[in-house]
């Protein structure tokens, strides 16, 4: 096949228009060619690159829209039309070329087809795209606070949905979609009504309202708090007695039920019964300011950080530990991170692109993943009855296919790929076909562990294979979370070797490959999107009290949950 009909072929595949001759006629040269199978994944990384490019810049939702647009008009893909962006696109298109034939690749993910297949039906690549939560706010900040009725704390980061919310103690702190800044201290309950609307049916609350969020109201069984650029504190009593204290600005407050309303200003404070406004002292040492906020959270830090330090000592000490990064190592110029485990002296992991940045606390060192090459490379030798895998991570954008999480490298038989897929599931894959074999994959994913309100905060991510009687286990931030396939057994005994943790890269010109069909251009995009600052890997199956107590000691806010209390039923039977 001369060139010209390979690269129209081959543009042909990226822009989704193939014919089914072409698509034969494409898949027959690309088996027997080395040089098409090169020139392929020339095109084919370009592309993904200026694709990841302009969801990282431009953000994943306009991407996602531009690409379900362009094939659904099935026509000639035109990724560097994304607003704004023709001058930009067009030089890190350059970028990007001259980088092309020394940069290593990353690996397929395909579904089945006539020829080998790379992974089973049960792959996550099937999965629904990210759960999506759309939030009234977010919360920023969380201090001893332990919430009711809930099966795990939201975490600092966390979108919080419209809603009632309950916290038996603690002070938490919100910030709602359109401005505003709500702080609560329990006990208390509060109802996100809409991202400028908020209940607070007991407890306290200060609130600071900026200029774009002027319409904000606060809610209580007796009044309704209008903001007119203001700071106030609002106590919600318990015998319904509704208190407003004004610390800068003003507010208007209008009684439940009567159409009389008062204008209060700063330093002064109000009661609002049924029947009557009543002036009441101002007292503005009442309400926790943001100083004292700092002071706490600091303090709650450093202690944290503290038991972290001892929690870490004591997993590197662990026989069965085989890889345990802190990621404290990875500032500076050597470029390689400390194996902490005590039964691995001398190991280390190789970054590769990644850069450094903050973790789960102030001061706690951590690397972001962001481009298509960023990874740390290890060796793992050696074969295991059982593995656990943990993570903390920050997942700041939705798969687009799959967030590698650690990949071994090639086809033998016994090897694990641990990943996130695009659907918000954990997923453990083990190769049980022959060596060299693409396909022979099995699959075993959790029910969704992230979703879109998830994205940008901090989780613990555990995953245990359990050889001996072929199980998986998933975990989220110390609990156990359901799988959603069971059908393979998965016995050992495991395998890792060579890996990426954050990647697969596994060569591009890899003649493997040739046996394999993409599911689309962008199908070979493993990389992991986000942030990672503690990543450990054990020969053992960690049971489920030590899974919870290092994510306990780990934990990067202040938040936990509480049970609701038991309460007899008419017949007598004890509820919650």
């Amino acid at each position: 096949m001369d060139e010209q009909r390979l690269h129209l072929l081959l543009h042909r595949y990226l822009d989704q228009a193939l014919t089914d001759s072409e698509n034969a006629e494409l898949q027959q040269e690309l088996l027997s060619s080395s040089k098409a199978r090169t020139e392929f994944w020339k095109l084919a990384r370009f592309d993904a690159s200026l694709r990841h490019w302009g969801e990282t810049e431009w953000g994943m939702r306009e991407g996602e829209k531009f690409a379900e647009s362009t094939l659904r008009k099935n026509s000639r893909r035109r990724v560097i039309t994304w607003a704004g962006g023709l001058a930009a696109a067009a030089a890190v298109a350059l970028v990007f070329l001259n980088r092309l034939p020394n940069t290593p690749g990353l690996a397929l993910e395909s579904q089945p087809s006539d020829l080998p297949t790379f992974l089973s039906t049960a792959h996550a690549a099937a999965a629904d795209p990210l759960p999506e939560v759309r939030g009234a706010a977010v919360l920023r900040r969380a201090l001893g606070a332990s919430w009711l009725g809930l099966k795990t704390a939201p975490q600092v980061g966390e979108a919080l949905p419209a809603g009632i919310h309950r916290i038996a103690q603690g002070i938490v702190q919100l910030e709602l979609s359109r401005g505003a800044r709500v702080v609560f201290e329990g006990p208390g309950e509060f109802e996100l009504v809409s991202d400028h609307e908020v209940f607070l049916r007991s407890g306290k609350a200060r609130v600071f309202v900026p200029e774009p969020a002027r319409d904000f109201r606060l809610l209580t069984a007796t009044a309704t708090i209008a903001d007119l650029g203001t700071e106030f504190g609002c106590l919600a009593r318990s015998d319904g007695v509704t208190e407003v204290h004004v610390l800068s600005g003003s507010v208007e407050i209008r009684p439940s039920g009567r159409a009389d309303r008062s204008i209060l200003y700063a330093s002064s404070a109000l009661s609002v019964s049924p029947s009557a406004l009543t002036p009441i002292s101002f007292r503005p040492s009442d309400f926790i300011l943001d100083e004292e906020l700092a002071r706490r959270e600091l303090a709650w830090n450093s202690h944290q950080v503290e038991s972290w330090r001892e929690a870490r000592k004591e997993l590197s000490a662990r026989p069965s530990t085989l890889l345990h990064l802190d990621f404290e190592g990875a500032k500076g110029w050597s470029r390689t991170l400390p194996n902490l485990a005590e039964a691995a002296k001398n190991a280390t992991a190789s970054i590769v692109g990644c850069d450094s940045t903050e973790g789960r606390w102030p001061g706690k060192a951590a690397l972001e993943f962001k481009r298509p090459d960023d990874t740390i490379r290890t060796n793992l030798p050696g074969e295991f009855k059982d593995l656990t895998f943990c993570a903390w991570v920050r997942v700041d954008s939705a798969p687009s296919r799959q967030h590698s999480l650690i990949m071994a490298d090639g086809f033998k038989k016994g090897i694990v790929h641990w990943f996130l897929n695009r659907g918000g599931n954990l997923v453990l894959g083990l190769h049980v076909g022959q060596d060299g074999d693409t396909s022979g994959w099995r699959f075993i994913r959790s029910a969704p562990v992230l979703r879109s309100g998830t994205l940008g905060s901090w989780v613990f991510l555990t995953t245990v294979a359990k050889g001996g009687a072929g199980t998986i286990e998933h975990y989220l931030n110390g609990h156990l979370v359901p799988n959603t396939d069971n059908l393979h057994s998965m016995r050992g005994p495991y395998t890792i070797g060579a890996c990426d943790i954050g990647n697969w890269g596994v060569r591009l010109d890899d003649p493997r490959w040739a046996g394999i069909q993409l599911n689309g251009p962008y199908d070979h995009i493993r990389s992991f999107q986000g942030r990672m600052d503690e990543f450990a890997v054990f020969n053992e199956a960690l049971d489920p009290d030590t899974i919870l107590s290092i994510y306990e000691s780990g934990r990067p806010g202040d938040t936990t949950v509480t049970a609701l209390p038991a309460v007899p039923d008419p017949k007598g039977t004890v509820v919650r």
